[in-house]
């Protein structure tokens, strides 16, 4: 902004406030991910480990590579085994402020099945509870 808007603001007794969409954005991811390193984390099942360093996933010897969304949905859930998570949480966890992406849960879900479970038709890990949400179970 230029100095001479800024004096007229100064004079007119107006605040100049800029906003930046993409420094929000970054300042509300952030603030997403402090919440999220928060959250006390369970102990990772017998054979299910989380690797947040390397951002990788592995289940037995199975070690896979998911998408950055993947990756924080289970991160997330496995934050907390056996815990039914809302679509609205998992929505507004994933994608802040964006209540239209809600829709696009079901299709990471799925794509996230596809790479976790045996058998994504007859899932193991990723529970869906009809009517509530979502949940990381731990089979046997």
């Amino acid at each position: 902004m230029g100095a001479t808007l800024r004096l007229l603001f100064e004079k007119a007794g107006w605040q100049a406030k800029m906003t930046y969409p993409f420094i929000e954005r970054r300042r509300a991811n952030r603030a997403v991910q402090r919440v999220a390193d928060g959250v006390p984390r369970a102990p990772s099942p017998p054979g299910f480990v989380i690797n947040d360093r390397e951002k990788q996933v592995r289940i037995g010897e199975r070690s896979m590579h998911l998408s950055p969304t993947e990756y924080r949905l289970t991160v997330l859930l496995a934050s907390d085994p056996g815990r039914v998570f809302s679509p609205r949480e998992i929505a507004s966890y994933l994608w802040p402020g964006q209540s239209d992406k809600e829709s696009d849960l079901p299709q990471y879900i799925r794509l996230l099945r596809r790479k976790i479970e045996k058998d994504p038709s007859e899932p193991e890990w990723l529970l869906n509870q009809q009517g509530f949400g979502y949940k990381l179970d731990i089979p046997g």
